[in-house]
């Protein structure tokens, strides 16, 4: 399911850079944007977009005001437990 989800949110044949692991443990100290700073500058350099899974919701302000945008939330279930996945999408393309 998240097969499909990546390939019709990240644009599979499209220019994108994809964050697969983005985690600090520490909170408010800034390593989150500077974390996240490096994928930016490189998709803007190269009109690429930036195409990430998140699965926090307390993530979501950090991502928002970053300028990612939820694309679709999916449900997805393992062992018996449910999550909810953000798709989410920041755009540098010309």
């Amino acid at each position: 399911m998240m097969g499909r989800v990546h390939s019709q949110h990240s644009g599979q044949h499209d220019n994108h850079c994809y964050i697969a692991v983005l985690g600090s443990t520490v909170q408010n100290t800034g390593l989150g944007n500077a974390i996240l700073q490096i994928p930016e500058d490189i998709a803007e350099q190269v009109h690429a977009d930036i195409y990430l899974e998140n699965s926090n919701e307390k993530n979501l302000k950090f991502y928002t005001g970053r300028g990612l945008v939820v694309q679709e939330e999916v449900q997805v279930k393992h062992n018996g437990r449910a999550a909810m996945i953000y798709i989410m999408r920041k755009g540098y393309k010309k």
